[in-house]
C-alpha cells in the first residue's frame, strides 16, 4: 500500500513528532493523505492507523461489508457523512478535539471523510481483515450537496 509505514514492534506509541511528520508527508502526497499502521499485516483482524488527510483531499462514499469502523480525532476536525444504501444523508458528524472525539459505524452504512481543517490527524479502526474492495455506492454526491457537507 503506498502512503502507508508501518509501526513495528510489540509496543507502538505514536508521539508528536510522528504525527508532524505524518501531517507533513500528506502534504507532499500526490493524494493528501498518509497513513501510520498499527497493526502489523492486512492480514490481522483489526486494521488500526493513524491518518493524515489534507482538506483538498476528496474521497467517495465508501463502506467494506463485515467491516464497522471507528474514527477518533486527534488534531484539526474531520466531518463524516453516513449515508443511507440509497443515498440518503442520515447523520453529519463534526470530530473535532473540543467536542465530538469519536464516532463508532456498523458496516451498513456508507462513509464520507471530509476533512475540514487545513490537514486533520485521526485514528481508523477497522474489524476485518484488509481488502482492497470497498463497497462504493451506485448513486454520486453531487457538487451542491457535497459543497453544503463541507461548509
Amino acid at each position: 500500500m503506498s502512503n502507508a509505514i508501518y509501526i513495528d514492534g510489540p509496543i507502538k506509541v505514536i508521539s508528536r513528532n510522528h504525527i508532524n511528520d505524518l501531517k507533513k508527508k500528506a502534504i507532499e502526497s500526490n493524494n493528501g493523505r498518509y497513513r501510520y499502521c498499527l497493526h502489523n499485516s492486512i492480514n490481522d483482524n483489526v486494521q488500526n492507523m493513524i491518518i493524515a488527510i489534507t482538506s483538498d483531499t476528496q474521497l467517495l462514499p465508501q463502506r467494506r461489508i463485515g467491516s464497522d469502523k471507528c474514527f477518533s480525532i486527534l488534531e484539526g476536525e474531520l466531518r463524516i457523512a453516513i449515508f443511507s444504501e440509497e443515498g440518503q444523508v442520515l447523520k453529519v458528524v463534526n470530530l473535532t478535539t473540543e467536542d465530538n472525539q469519536s464516532l463508532w459505524i456498523s458496516d451498513k452504512y456508507y462513509t464520507l471523510t471530509l476533512p475540514i481543517s487545513a490537514v486533520a490527524v485521526y485514528q481508523e479502526v477497522i474489524t476485518g481483515r484488509f481488502n482492497n474492495h470497498n463497497d462504493h455506492p451506485s448513486w454520486d454526491v453531487d457538487d451542491h450537496l457535497l459543497q453544503s457537507l463541507t461548509s
